[in-house]
Formats: structure tokens, C-alpha cells, sequence
């Protein structure tokens, strides 16, 4: 058994009680085309259940993950089922691309910003620790992205 995250809040409860193809509210209200759904540690628990729900109401799902090693990846094979398109992040390098879930994100809106027929996503979720989420909102903010983030509580 594994055990992601606490649950915290009331949008933490309603997260962690989804079926596939169930309603999330505000979140499936936006009829999204495109979603990047972006986790880091625990976080991933949280953002499985997010791109589930979205590829379920025919969005197109880009999965970022990330963790410090190879060693502590976790539900990477559930997120593949979930998402269009996967990217993988470990701080070490030990696996995939080394960095951050962020280094990805910022690369691809750099690259839509360079094109002239690729679009932003309609929505950008991102549940892991402060730091990550700070970063995602700061580089979504310019490009007017709609964003949503979730703080997963660091455990000592």
C-alpha cells in the first residue's frame, strides 16, 4: 500500500475520492483542449487523479514529473496511462531529464512562445512543495495560463 498525501482540505478530500470520468467541479467547467498536469513528489498522487479526470473528458493530458532520484520516482506507469505525453525529472540525473518538473514547463512555453501556430494550454495544474509551485506560477502568470496549485505538505 502506498500512501501519497494527507488528506488536508476540502479540495484535497474531493481530489482523492475521484473515479475516472468523474466531475471535478471548477476544473472540468473549463472544457480544456490542452492541460499540463505538473508533480513533484507526493505531489504526483494528487496529479494522477487531475489527468485522470481530464483525459477522461477528451483533453489532451501533458504529464511533468519529477522526483530527486530514479530511486524515489513513484506512479510513473499510471501517469503514462494518463497523459498524451509524459515528461520525466530527477534532481540527480539519475533518470530521464535532470532538473526540475519546472526546467520542463519553462522550455515548453518558450517554445510556444517561439512558434506561430502552437497555443498555450488552456490550463496549467501543479500540486508539490513551494518552491515548485511559486515557480509555476511565476512562469505561467506572463503568458496569461490558467493555474492551479496544490502545496503537499513536507514530511520529516
Amino acid at each position: 500500500m502506498r500512501i501519497i498525501s494527507w488528506i488536508k482540505n476540502a479540495i484535497t478530500k474531493l481530489l482523492f475520492r475521484f473515479k475516472y470520468g468523474s466531475s471535478i467541479g471548477e476544473l472540468v467547467l473549463l472544457n480544456a483542449k490542452e492541460v499540463y498536469c505538473l508533480g513533484e513528489g507526493r505531489g504526483i498522487g494528487m496529479v494522477l487523479k487531475v489527468a485522470e479526470a481530464f483525459k477522461g473528458t477528451g483533453s489532451r493530458v501533458i504529464g511533468i514529473i519529477g522526483s530527486d532520484s530514479r530511486g524515489s520516482m513513484i506512479m510513473e506507469e499510471e501517469m503514462k496511462k494518463s497523459c498524451d505525453e509524459l515528461f520525466i525529472t530527477t534532481r540527480d540525473g539519475s533518470y530521464q531529464r535532470q532538473g526540475k518538473v519546472t526546467d520542463v514547463l519553462k522550455d515548453m512555453l518558450v517554445a510556444i512562445e517561439k512558434s506561430t501556430h502552437t497555443e498555450y494550454p488552456d490550463l496549467v495544474f501543479a500540486a508539490g512543495g513551494t518552491e515548485v509551485l511559486d515557480e509555476v506560477s511565476r512562469l505561467t502568470q506572463g503568458c496569461g495560463i490558467k493555474t492551479i496549485t496544490r502545496e503537499i505538505a513536507h514530511v520529516q
